[in-house]
C-alpha cells in the first residue's frame, strides 16, 4: 500500500470522531484562524484608507470568483477540485477542494460581502479528499451543513477506510512533503443523498447516482438551465473532454454506466470536478466524443463492455 494512503487511514484513527449533531449559527464555535488563513486573509483590511492593508472588496470579487452564469460563480485558484459558489438561493458550494483551499474559500465569501457561516450548504460529488478538504474545518469552526451521497457518507464518517490508489513516486513526494495542507479529516454528513433527491438552488438540482469514481459518487442537474455538475466522472483539464481517472476509479464498470447514463440528459454547460466549463455545446460534444469511443472507459482501447 503507498505511503500516502497508509497515512490517509492513520490520519482518520488518529482523529476523534465528530459530533453529528450540528450546532446552530449560534452555537458554533468561534475558532480562530489558522496560520496560513491569516496570512492570506491579513491583506483584507475593513479600513478601505489602508490601500497596503490588502485588496478592496471589488478587486477581491474579481481576483477570487469567475461568473458563469447568473447566480452560478467559479472560485478561482483552487489546488484540489474545482470551487462552485451559487448564490441565487441562499449560498451553497459544489465540491470544497483541499485543505489548502480554505482560504480562498474565506476570500470568495468576504468579496460577497459573507463569510462560511453565511453558507446554508456544502454539496461534495464524492468523498475524496481534494473535493472535501475542507469540509471538517468549516463543519467544526462555522456550523456548515454538507450534504453526500448515503453511500459515500460512510467514508466520510471514517466507518468505511478511504480507498487506496497506486499512485506515481512524484505525487507521493509531493502529497507526504505537505501533509498538513493536505490531510484527510473524516466528518459527520448532516444530510445523506440518493438518487432523485433534488435540491433547491438552480431552478432544482437533481440528485444523479454515477457510482465508478467511487460508490456514492453523484452528478447535479439543472434541467430548467442546462446545467450539469459532473464531479470526477468526467473533466474537462487542458481542454480534453474525458471520463474519471483510471488510476483512481476502482469500478470502470460502473463509471461506464454511469457515462452512458448521463449522455441522455439535455445539458448545454458543462461544470467537471477539474478542469475548466464548457458554457455551450458540452453535451453535444460529449455525446460526439462517446459515440467515437473516446471517452475512458468506453473507449476502443481497453473498452469496458
Amino acid at each position: 500500500m503507498p505511503l500516502f494512503c497508509a497515512l490517509l487511514s492513520l490520519e482518520g484513527d488518529a482523529l476523534e470522531g465528530y459530533n453529528a449533531k450540528k450546532p446552530s449559527r449560534e452555537e458554533a464555535p468561534l475558532v480562530s484562524p489558522t496560520g496560513l488563513e491569516r496570512a492570506v486573509l491579513a491583506g483584507v483590511g475593513k479600513d478601505e484608507g489602508q490601500a497596503e492593508a490588502g485588496l478592496r472588496q471589488e478587486e477581491i470579487r474579481v481576483s477570487m470568483l469567475v461568473k458563469v452564469s447568473d447566480g452560478l460563480l467559479k472560485i478561482r485558484k483552487s489546488l484540489g477540485s474545482n470551487i462552485y459558489l451559487i448564490t441565487d438561493d441562499g449560498l451553497t458550494l459544489v465540491d470544497a477542494g483541499f485543505p489548502i483551499d480554505l482560504p480562498n474559500i474565506h476570500l470568495a465569501l468576504r468579496s460577497l460581502g459573507a463569510g462560511p457561516r453565511d453558507l446554508d450548504l456544502i454539496v461534495a460529488t464524492h468523498y475524496h479528499g481534494d473535493h472535501v478538504g475542507t469540509v471538517a474545518g468549516l463543519k467544526r469552526r462555522y456550523g456548515v451543513r454538507v450534504a453526500v451521497h448515503e453511500e459515500d457518507s460512510l467514508f466520510t464518517c471514517g466507518d468505511r477506510r478511504y480507498e487506496t490508489y497506486e499512485i506515481q513516486v512524484s505525487r507521493l513526494i509531493f502529497y507526504t512533503a505537505l501533509w498538513p495542507l493536505f490531510r484527510y479529516r473524516p466528518f459527520q454528513a448532516d444530510r445523506t443523498l440518493k438518487e432523485g433527491d433534488v435540491l433547491d438552488p438552480l431552478g432544482g438540482l437533481e440528485v444523479i447516482h454515477t457510482p465508478g469514481h467511487t460508490v456514492g459518487s453523484i452528478c447535479l442537474y439543472s434541467e430548467e438551465r442546462g446545467i450539469l455538475f459532473s464531479g470526477d466522472l468526467l473533466r474537462n483539464e487542458k481542454g480534453v473532454l474525458e471520463g474519471p481517472p483510471p488510476q483512481y476509479t476502482p469500478d470502470p464498470t460502473a463509471a461506464c454506466r454511469s457515462l452512458e447514463r448521463i449522455a441522455a440528459f439535455d445539458f448545454e454547460t458543462l461544470l467537471p470536478g477539474h478542469g475548466e466549463v464548457i458554457l455551450k455545446g458540452a453535451g453535444d460534444r460529449f455525446r460526439a466524443l462517446l459515440g467515437e469511443g473516446m471517452i475512458w472507459p468506453l473507449c476502443d482501447n481497453g473498452a469496458v463492455s
